[in-house]
């Protein structure tokens, strides 16, 4: 066997036997840089509010074509109802979590979590006295959280956020099914 020969076998082996990344992570590691907002919390954040927000602000902003996404997600529940069509807010759902981890010691307390949060919204097809809800548009946004304090504050609610706290949103796209367990 000749060297080249040798080293495609040794390479094609190798990528066999790596292990395969999660399509998340992968999704989250090359985000694009309009769909992702790096913050810090001036004050205490509810994390569902600001998946809402986010998803929201990424929808009027058009970063990245969300927009478009987004109305061709809206246009047929739309033009079936004719003029009775709205929508309702969106919802932040905590979906899974994929990390949290809780350090306390003599120096303080470190706090980082990642979690995937959807974002709901409703469209609603009205007719007389009545309307019904024939579909969802549903965003997937991956919340990663870090926080470091040289005091340990008081336990809060899972989705509520301390004021300090470095909050990165990715938007990783709509989603046409809702995934019911978490993808090793």
């Amino acid at each position: 066997m000749t060297a080249p020969r040798i080293l495609q076998v040794i390479i094609a082996s190798s990528l066999l036997l790596c292990p395969i990344t999660n399509a998340q992570e992968t999704q989250t590691a090359n985000a694009n840089p309009a769909l992702v907002k790096t913050y810090t919390a001036s004050r205490a954040l509810e994390l569902n509010e600001e998946v809402a927000k986010f998803v929201i602000d990424l929808i009027h902003t058009n970063a990245a074509g969300v927009q478009d996404q987004y109305r061709k997600l809206t246009a047929k529940t739309e033009e079936d109802a004719g003029g009775r069509y709205a929508t309702r807010r969106f919802q932040g759902l905590q979906w899974f979590v994929n990390e949290f981890t809780n350090e306390v010691s003599a120096e303080g307390v470190s706090e980082s979590a990642d979690y995937i949060y959807l974002a709901r919204q409703q469209l609603i097809f009205g007719y007389h006295h009545g309307y019904s809800v024939p579909v969802n548009v549903v965003a997937q946004v991956r919340v990663r959280t870090e926080r470091k304090s040289t005091r340990a504050n008081e336990t809060a609610k899972p989705d509520l956020v301390q004021p300090g706290t470095k909050i990165t949103l990715t938007f990783e796209g709509f989603l046409t099914t809702v995934p019911v367990e978490q993808k090793d």
